[in-house]
């Protein structure tokens, strides 16, 4: 489900729960709120003091939130640094009893996602454990897959 500012609270929790974090950052307490099924994300808002740019922000980190996955500026930069291309491959590793993800240059499969000019593929096996995952680059650790 796309969602707008005009789109009901409790739909947008049930379509994309990963965005109650989003919510909850800005101090809207929705899911747990008699009117979320009546109220739009605006309406909320407002009715919290939200003026129109805290209204726009807003929208705009549920809208990036409720994505597939998302790269922070730190490693699309990161990537960049590369220069092996604009393709990339999200997979699952399973080593010595230990899991994980990875994130390598190469054409992948059917399931792409756009994010900071990047194609990011990603395994069927795993689409529904990344959903809404951030993928990030930390330096002396290098990509960090978080929630």
């Amino acid at each position: 489900m796309d969602f707008s500012e005009d789109s009901k609270i409790s739909d947008v929790i049930a379509s994309h729960p990963e965005t109650l974090g989003v919510f909850l950052k800005y101090g809207l307490a929705c899911v747990g709120c008699s009117l979320s099924p009546f109220e739009t994300v605006r309406q909320g808002a407002e009715a919290h003091g939200f003026d129109e740019k805290a209204v726009k922000s807003l929208i705009k980190e549920l809208k990036e939130r409720a994505k597939h996955l998302t790269l922070t500026e730190t490693a699309a930069e990161r990537l960049k640094k590369f220069k092996k291309g604009k393709k990339l491959v999200l997979k699952r590793i399973n080593e010595n009893g230990k899991s994980y993800f990875d994130l390598e240059f190469g054409d992948g499969g059917d399931f792409n996602v756009e994010d900071k000019g990047f194609t990011i593929s990603i395994e069927p096996s795993i689409i529904g454990e990344v959903k809404g995952m951030i993928i990030d680059w930390i330096e002396g650790k290098g990509f960090v897959f978080k929630h």
